[in-house]
């Protein structure tokens, strides 16, 4: 097993995911405040005491590995990362010049004799200004 490197946030604290977030959706940078490097995907985690933090995917798997953070948590936290990303690989596609067609249910980008369909409430959840832009169309 890798050894676990305890950076910023101590492993004598307990976490809970708050929020996940996947930077090629919303173009936003931020720095870890665990590793203090810059991170692309972020997860909010915030401590029983209250305290919030922004980490690293990386960071977040490592406190999951200590033992530090909410079990039922992470296992939904990993779902959302999940579904982020592939809302993240439709809007890439739709912005790479594919044909974006929107229902109650999907949203589904064709280009070429490719296609992608993603749920439109998981769109809409991860990526609200793309959502916005394909239902104003």
């Amino acid at each position: 097993m890798k050894r676990l490197i305890e950076r910023n946030l101590k492993f004598s604290n307990r976490y809970a995911v708050t929020s996940i977030s996947i930077t090629g959706i919303n173009s936003d940078w931020y720095c870890c405040d665990n590793c203090n490097r810059q991170i692309a995907n972020k997860a909010t985690v915030r401590t029983t005491a209250g305290d919030q933090y922004v980490i690293g995917l990386d960071c977040l798997k490592t406190l999951a590995q200590a033992g530090v953070l909410d079990k039922s948590n992470y296992l939904q936290s990993q779902d959302d990362i999940a579904s982020a990303q592939l809302v993240a690989s439709l809007v890439g596609f739709a912005n790479d010049g594919g044909t974006v067609e929107k229902d109650l249910m999907y949203v589904t980008v064709t280009k070429g004799h490719k296609t992608k369909q993603c749920f439109s409430h998981l769109v809409r959840q991860y990526a609200p200004v793309f959502f916005e832009r394909i239902t104003q169309n």
